[in-house]
């Protein structure tokens, strides 16, 4: 509760107080004040002024701290997006070594603002230094001729094609002119410096205070079940774990607008353990779920992309967690499930269920077979007849109320939930409607479908 409180309490920060701690490039207390602030709290003209302050921070620390300067453009582009803050962002992001971020930002900076032509540029030399020659050269021939970027473009491509001829290139993620050149990567083992309580994503050893080693960054803490293991062990499992996670929190910011703020427990557990403690109540197929604010890892599954939309379920289960206060309870199963669902397929590249499924529900639809959805309101759609079938209805619902109202009425529903607000009264207030008419729109559009 208390950490609830603070966090309402961020929210309050005013626009000037923004303005006052950039003007004065004081970074850290501009992360901090604005870390854990809602922008939907924010008036237009607000967020504009709020975004402006924290892209200063970015670019002020885009040399001498990557994290911080990373942190802060993201925060930035949480207020309002803008060529210049994806830009920043993804620049910091690179340089402290979060490769899959940065292009993601990139990919959809360049979507976003097509015209900017700093972005193609950087898409451009960012797969020259992962010798991807092909998708190089197709954003660089993007650039528009006689825009300020297109000199270098010029350049930079002749250099793609003698990579094309040769077959050669420089090492991954070694600099090639433009940001970040001049910088020294660390020699493979070296140990980073940087402590886990920077607010950033690079992953670092500490020592918790029972004794035992834990990996961890600003989002999530990862430590073995077993507490006699340590780090390094395993070294290449525990880096497909972290990628996997990078890619659930990236998933829920890009599908949902919200990520979880507060650090997410990761427990590693070998083959043994996990069966030892979840038989019988978790298949040991899973490659994880959440439970009591911990995302539980099966070691003995491979994590293939199938098994990272399962992880992208739980995380979003970990945030639905946070935006209630940590009262998830309060949250119809329908919908906790169904949410957690609909962003695995959104992450899947997808909007509805599987071939298979979306005809089984249209069937059952039709035939009048499918339960109310307050059906679930307290009981798990695992624990009905059909799983598969109900985890779809269950997402379904959720897509169209995200689709129909939009995602921010979504999360700031289940925030409502968690203050205690009557489900109904809740419902009514943000969708316009109650739950037994939009459950109607629901099968007649799955019937229709």
């Amino acid at each position: 509760m208390h950490s609830v409180l603070i966090a309402l309490l961020l929210t309050a920060v005013p626009a000037s107080k923004a303005t006052a701690l950039a003007k004065a490039k004081q970074w850290d207390d501009l992360y901090l004040a604005f870390a854990a602030a809602n922008p939907a709290d924010s008036e237009a003209a607000d967020k504009k002024v709020i975004a402006a302050a924290l892209l200063k921070g970015c670019l002020a620390l885009a040399k001498s701290d990557a994290v911080m300067s990373q942190s802060l453009g993201e925060k930035s582009l949480a207020y309002e997006s803008n060529a210049d803050a994806i830009l920043c962002t993804a620049l910091a992001a690179k340089k402290a070594e979060q490769r899959g971020s940065a292009e993601s930002m990139l990919t959809a900076g360049a979507a976003d603002f097509p015209a900017d032509a700093r972005l193609m540029l950087e898409l451009g030399r960012f797969h020259f230094e992962d010798k991807d020659a092909a998708k190089s050269a197709l954003w660089l021939n993007r650039v528009p001729p006689g825009s300020p970027q297109s000199k270098e473009a010029k350049a930079l491509l002749l250099k793609v094609k003698t990579l094309e001829k040769q077959g050669e290139g420089p090492a991954a993620g070694a600099p090639v002119g433009g940001a970040g050149e001049g910088d020294i990567a660390p020699s493979p083992g070296e140990p980073r410096v940087q402590k886990n309580t920077s607010s950033g994503l690079n992953w670092n050893s500490e020592q918790a205070a029972d004794g035992h080693r834990t990996r961890g960054n600003a989002f999530f803490t990862m430590h073995y079940f077993n507490q006699k293991q340590d780090f390094g062990q395993r070294a290449e499992y525990e880096g497909t774990v972290q990628s996997a996670l990078e890619e659930c929190r990236q998933a829920a910011r890009d599908h949902l607008g919200v990520g979880r703020e507060t650090p997410t427990d990761i427990i590693l557990y070998s083959a043994a353990e996990f069966r030892l403690h979840f038989a019988g109540a978790i298949p040991s197929n899973v490659a994880g779920f959440y439970s009591q604010n911990a995302i539980r890892m099966n070691d003995a599954i491979e994590i293939t992309p199938e098994r990272r939309a399962v992880l992208v379920h739980e995380y979003i289960h970990a945030v639905i967690d946070e935006l209630t206060g940590f009262k998830s309870q309060l949250v119809p199963r329908w919908c906790n499930e169904g949410l957690a669902e609909y962003v695995a397929w959104l992450y899947q590249g997808s909007d509805h269920a599987s071939v298979n499924a979306q005809a089984a529900l249209k069937a059952h639809a039709a035939a009048g077979q499918l339960p109310p959805l307050a059906t679930f309101n307290r009981s798990a759609p695992i624990d009905s007849a059909n799983p598969e079938l109900m985890y779809a209805y269950s997402a379904s619902a959720m897509g169209l109320l995200a689709r129909t109202y939009g995602m921010n009425q979504v999360t700031a529903f289940i925030r409502d939930l968690g203050r205690g607000t009557d489900l109904s009264e809740a419902f009514r207030s943000h969708f316009g409607t109650d739950l037994s008419q939009f459950n109607e729109k629901l099968l007649s559009e799955l019937s229709d479908g």
